[in-house]
């Protein structure tokens, strides 16, 4: 009796189903090597944070929960960080970026590590649906690269498919599971205070906000890029790391 047959594992059968896993792997880091083109047209919006748009290309984008952060310490971030670019217009050195991602992306990302806030995206439950919403759409209005659901944010590789803006994918993901969130009677308990403070302070969160209005997204920059996110998200579960691979600072 062969060894499939009695309920083994056929070794030549387990190396050509990796050696495809990778090829496909291989394949849709290909597809996600869309990089800025420094001589076509960027639209730029600007809220709290500027978005930089651009045709065809890839985004390494962070969004967050409500509660991620402390009030009092984002408004002073903001300040500073309104400040510094007041001091430093546009357009930045290398040096000059490089200070502005270790001042303010990276210093960030550093607070978000330290997990602060409800922290609803450790219970399975909702670390499941937010993984879920993030494949749905997966090859028919967007490219999904590397992603991790960190305990109270997200960071995701995407790339929009023609006649789908990436705002308008955000928004989806962010709708769809704020909805199914608030389903699961662990995640509000958790973020009822939140809630409750945002209420005292007459603040314009809207009522039972589970994301942040604004996410952070960057437009991969260059080939050399790739790789070192896909190294920062894999590693991103061990170790709050560093943004010092960010090369502009949109």
């Amino acid at each position: 009796m062969r060894p499939q047959e009695a309920g083994g594992v056929n070794p030549g059968a387990q190396e050509a189903g990796a050696r495809h896993v990778d090829e496909l792997a291989s394949t849709r880091l290909e597809q996600l090597c869309s990089f800025l083109n420094p001589l076509a047209s960027v639209d730029i919006y600007t809220g709290k944070l500027p978005h930089w748009r651009q045709e065809g290309v890839s985004y390494f984008v962070t969004f967050r929960l409500a509660d991620s952060l402390p009030f009092e310490k984002l408004a002073a971030w903001s300040v500073e960080r309104q400040e510094w670019l007041r001091q430093h217009p546009e357009p930045l050195s290398g040096l000059g970026r490089r200070e502005f991602i270790r001042l303010f992306p990276a210093r960030l990302e550093q607070w978000l590590d330290q997990g602060s806030g409800s922290c609803v995206l450790r219970l399975p439950e909702c670390r499941i649906m937010v993984e879920e919403a993030l494949r749905f759409f997966d090859g028919e209005r967007y490219l999904l690269g590397e992603y991790v659901v960190a305990p109270n944010h997200v960071h995701v590789v995407v790339k929009p498919k023609d006649g789908h803006e990436l705002n308008a994918i955000l928004h989806s993901w962010k709708s769809f599971t704020a909805k199914r969130i608030l389903k699961v009677e662990r995640a509000v308990e958790l973020l009822a205070p939140f809630w409750g403070r945002e209420e005292e302070r007459a603040a314009t969160t809207p009522p039972k906000a589970v994301w942040q209005k604004e996410s952070y997204d960057h437009i991969i920059r260059g080939p050399e890029s790739p790789e070192r996110i896909i190294a920062y998200i894999r590693g991103h579960r061990v170790s709050s790391g560093e943004l010092s691979w960010l090369e502009d600072s949109e």
